[in-house]
């Protein structure tokens, strides 16, 4: 069984993408890793409470690995799950993640209340769930977040590579690479002027749709 099997079906549902989540002075700033990790955690809380995962589990869950070797990948996961807690995005029942041996359940869920009081820019939207398991890239998410963000209040998001690396906690260089990449595989996409030119530094989303459940819509904010 694959990765993506072992989720089964997830439309309808989604990832909560708090606003702070991506602004570069906020203390709950995230990496685009960090947010792979959170979004794992988030869509595992189907009932609205804690989480039961293992290292283990979350290794298996992955749609995409951070590194190849299974070691890398899983030190990788405990020092994410760390500096989601150290940020106090996410609470959980263990003290210390690196003590902890491969298939040792633990519950974890976000911290949303704390998030909700502490924030700079109040607010969350959701990002539809098969966003998280059809990435080509695990920055994908991240920047396709970015980008909805500031799409759902205007006509586009207008942003230097500079910024786009504060963002993306990146030098200016390789988030010129990760964005032009995003570009290319139409991950996000650059606004046209009326003379059909790209503006380089405005940039859109197509908004990506769920299999539908009663009551359910696309890409919700609050």
């Amino acid at each position: 069984m694959t990765n993506l099997e072992l989720w089964g079906d997830l439309n309808g549902l989604h990832i909560r993408a708090f606003r702070d989540f991506t602004e570069p002075k906020s203390k709950f700033h995230l990496t685009p890793d960090e947010f792979y990790i959170y979004s794992l955690i988030n869509l595992m809380e189907r009932t609205g409470g804690s989480a039961l995962l293992s290292i283990s589990i979350i290794d298996q869950l992955l749609p995409l690995n951070f590194f190849t070797n299974s070691t890398r990948n899983r030190k990788a996961i405990i020092s994410l799950l760390e500096a989601l807690r150290d940020k106090k995005v996410i609470v959980s029942n263990i003290q210390d993640f690196k003590v902890l041996k491969a298939n040792t359940l633990f519950t974890v869920s976000v911290n949303e209340e704390y998030i909700n009081e502490n924030a700079k820019i109040k607010g969350y939207f959701q990002l539809p769930a098969i966003l998280f398991l059809n990435s080509s890239k695990i920055i994908d998410l991240f920047i396709y977040s970015v980008v909805c963000k500031w799409q759902l209040k205007r006509e586009g998001f207008k942003c230097s590579y500079s910024r786009w690396g504060e963002i993306l906690s990146l030098s200016r260089r390789s988030a010129i690479t990760h964005i032009k990449s995003a570009v290319e595989r139409e991950v996000i996409y650059q606004k046209q002027d009326l003379n059909g030119e790209h503006n380089v530094n405005v940039y859109t989303v197509k908004f990506i749709k769920n299999k539908k459940r009663k009551g359910d819509s696309d890409v919700k904010t609050k």
